[in-house]
């Protein structure tokens, strides 16, 4: 199929086939880039084309504008009645989309012809040669071969041949412009939008149909109660890691739910994917158990508890006597970046009186720790991230609140966001930004975190003295708007431990593939030549990123 030039009149695109090959004309461009919100913080746009987590949607509804042409009047109802079937079987036999926990077959959107470019980084050229080089750029996430590229300084308008990784890209014809680095460049991504047809359309004859060909316009409803920007089907892959070494699935989990596979490459002993988050809520079933997640062992957490109490969301863990907590053992962390968020009712004064109060503390050993805890004597919340016995810490003004009033914390550091040198790291206080730092990178921590404790410090010491409503923890730099979102969510959390291992050795030459949506795991034993389902030998679960009733899982 021929390329839309890139000045060519737009026209639609469904699960990736241009509706022009129909014989449908798109007449005027949809509304499709600002989808109504009832409030609004920043435009759809982020890492692999993600929606505004700053939002709040109603279902929206949008209508395609077409023109239809054909030899005579029944040439054209034939082909308003072949796209109409077309999508509503489309719709109901496509790759489901895990949205609020259930799977919704639907259509993916898209305006042939539109650019979304990749601007991330600079490149280097040189003369007479198809290779471009990247600095700070994620190229095999973000771009496929057939893309558009242009380069500071060099009017052509390449197409790009191969992606090799995240820093390297080979084009269809050489640069002509002179070897360069440090320039910026723009290279073509597309993202879709996910829709459903709601079976309205309408036909009208235009003005001019005294035209020889019939001439029809065509407009085509549809609706989306999601309507999140998804990027491409990807792969991602991780040239021989070591046995045991982090995958970091970068640019993934902040888009709409959408497909993307990870490759492993061996030789590699229990390569493990790590993503996102361990959270708990509490819950009261008439025996006074709480509802647990399991560690990476599939064990669930030891508790020392001595009650629960109703709460704004549900139930919550009441955390009052010196030992009360609750532990779990041999999770994981990436040992550079962490979020959390928790929604906790203080059982104690602020006004000084008495010691410290950890909420949670997910640590290896005293030197590598991330804690969460109110500071007595200053009565300040603080977060510290301590890596190798260097300290980083965030804190919060002096705080006044009420004993048994609902107290919102969320923050989270990254040591490698701007580069390994410098970090950005930030907490907020029901939804008051208390500290926001940019500053010389803590050390990373030496090992990762296995232990996550809940309601003491260390597990025997500065008791929370609060009811814990909600925890959740990531291992990655959630954004301002999607830690706040958590805040403003109307669901509970769910417990879940987002972590996935494979547990058997990758042999030279073995792929191991994870899709993401399914959690269906396959190797490919490049001593059969075979590819084979390896479910057995991996556990855990896929990492999930949630807000209200657009929740989504990959």
């Amino acid at each position: 199929m021929a390329r839309v030039p890139t000045n060519a009149s737009i026209s639609y695109k469904i699960n990736a086939r241009d509706l022009r090959d129909m014989g449908i004309e798109a007449s005027a461009i949809p509304d499709v880039f600002m989808p109504p919100v009832l409030e609004r913080r920043q435009l759809i746009a982020g890492r692999a084309g993600s929606r505004d987590l700053g939002g709040y949607y109603d279902e929206w509804s949008l209508s395609l504008a077409c023109e239809v042409r054909g030899s005579s009047h029944n040439d054209v109802i034939n082909k308003i009645d072949s796209l109409k079937n077309w999508i509503d079987l489309t719709q109901h036999y496509v790759d489901e989309y895990l949205v609020n926990r259930h799977d919704v077959p639907t259509l993916r959107f898209e305006i042939a012809g539109h650019k979304y470019p990749y601007t991330t980084g600079t490149v280097t050229v040189t003369n007479g040669s198809k290779i471009v080089t990247g600095s700070s750029t994620k190229w095999s996430k973000y771009l496929t071969s057939s893309a558009q590229f242009k380069v500071q300084g060099d009017e052509t308008l390449y197409i790009i041949d191969a992606v090799n990784s995240d820093t390297e890209i080979v084009l269809s014809a050489t640069i002509s412009r002179a070897t360069s680095g440090s320039l910026t460049y723009e290279a073509e991504t597309k993202r879709a939008l996910l829709v459903n047809y709601d079976g309205n359309s309408s036909i009208s004859s235009p003005t001019h149909a005294h035209f020889v060909h019939e001439v029809f316009n065509l407009s085509i409803g549809f609706t989306s109660t999601y309507p999140f920007f998804v990027g491409p089907k990807k792969e991602f892959s991780k040239q021989n890691p070591s046995a045991g070494e982090f995958i970091e699935l970068e640019g993934v989990g902040n888009a709409a739910f959408s497909n993307f596979l990870l490759q492993l490459i061996g030789s590699s002993d229990n390569p493990r994917v790590v993503a996102a988050e361990h959270s708990f809520v509490c819950s009261f079933n008439g025996d006074t158990e709480s509802r647990n997640i399991l560690n990476n062992a599939h064990s669930p957490a030891t508790e020392t508890i001595t009650g629960y109490r109703a709460t704004r969301q549900g139930m919550g863990i009441i955390f009052s006597g010196a030992g009360d907590h609750l532990e779990y053992t041999s999770l994981e962390s990436n040992g550079k970046a962490f979020s959390f968020f928790i929604r906790l009712y203080p059982q104690f004064a602020y006004d000084g009186s008495g010691g410290d109060r950890t909420v949670f503390e997910y640590r290896l050993n005293a030197n590598n720790s991330v804690r969460v805890w109110y500071d007595q004597s200053e009565q300040k919340w603080t977060f510290t991230w301590t890596g190798a016995s260097d300290v980083t810490t965030l804190v919060s003004s002096a705080q006044t609140f009420a004993t048994d009033v609902e107290i919102e914390l969320y923050g989270s550091i990254s040591t490698s966001l701007y580069d390994s040198s410098t970090y950005y790291g930030l907490l907020y206080v029901n939804g008051i930004q208390e500290d926001t730092e940019t500053g010389s990178a803590p050390t990373e921590m030496s090992s990762n975190l296995t232990n996550l404790i809940v309601g003491s410090n260390n597990a025997n010491d500065e008791n929370c003295n609060c009811i814990v409503d909600e925890l959740a923890t990531w291992i990655t730099p959630l954004s301002v708007d999607e830690l706040k979102r958590m805040r403003l969510m109307d669901e509970w959390l769910l417990n879940i431990n987002g972590m996935w291992e494979y547990t058997s050795t990758l042999d030279d030459g073995d792929v191991l593939f994870l899709n993401g949506r399914t959690g269906i795991t396959e190797l490919y034993d490049a001593s059969q030549n075979a590819r084979e389902h390896a479910g057995a030998s991996s556990k855990g679960r896929i990492p999930s990123i949630r807000g209200d009733k657009d929740q989504k899982q990959w």
